[in-house]
């Protein structure tokens, strides 16, 4: 039920953010946003211990999203 709970709150909420922030910027915080769901998700349910690849990847996507926020 949290997949389908978590699935009708980005349908529903992306037009409102996409005409706040921008598609770019939302589909980088939502890609960005899964990539540490994914890590939590392993680490408490499957006992996947989290490596540096996978902290390596969630830094390079945090960071597109603050890149994705600079204006220039």
């Amino acid at each position: 039920i949290i997949p389908a709970i978590c699935g009708w709150f980005i349908v529903m909420f992306f037009p409102f953010a996409i005409g706040k922030l921008g598609a770019m910027k939302v589909v980088i915080i939502v890609v960005a946003t899964q990539v540490v769901a994914s890590m939590i998700w392993d680490y408490f349910v499957d006992g996947i211990t989290v490596t540096p690849m996978k902290l390596v990847s969630a830094a390079l996507a945090f960071g597109s999203v603050i890149l994705g926020n600079m204006e220039s």
